[in-house]
């Protein structure tokens, strides 16, 4: 669903849309961003706000699990028994765009 999600979106913005398919290798250097995110203090989550979006992000990061394999490839996810993934993704997602993201710089002449 969501190649084609970008697709769309990639037509409207250009090549500000950036399509990331997970493999385990990228999905795991994802995830070890994150977890510097979570330990440095990079990322923040708003303050309960009685919304049911953010009970369902914090339920999603309770429920989260993580496996380490050979080589320190890492997965994570939620159990589907235990519901949806989609918050963490996001914010995996998130720390990871930030993560590239470079300040823009002003240049030109004074007048």
């Amino acid at each position: 669903m969501g190649q084609p999600l970008a697709a769309l979106l990639r037509q409207s913005l250009g090549s500000r849309i950036v399509s990331i398919v997970f493999t385990s290798g990228n999905k795991s250097a994802a995830g070890y961003d994150f977890l510097a995110a979570i330990n440095t203090g990079k990322l923040k989550i708003y303050a309960a706000d009685n919304s049911e979006e953010y009970a369902e992000c914090r339920r999603q990061l309770e429920n989260a699990s993580v496996e380490f394999r050979g080589n320190r490839i890492m997965n994570f996810c939620v159990d589907p028994a235990r519901g949806h993934d989609d918050y963490l993704i996001s914010l995996v997602l998130a720390c990871t765009a930030a993560r590239a993201h470079r300040p823009r710089i002003a240049r030109g002449t004074r007048t």
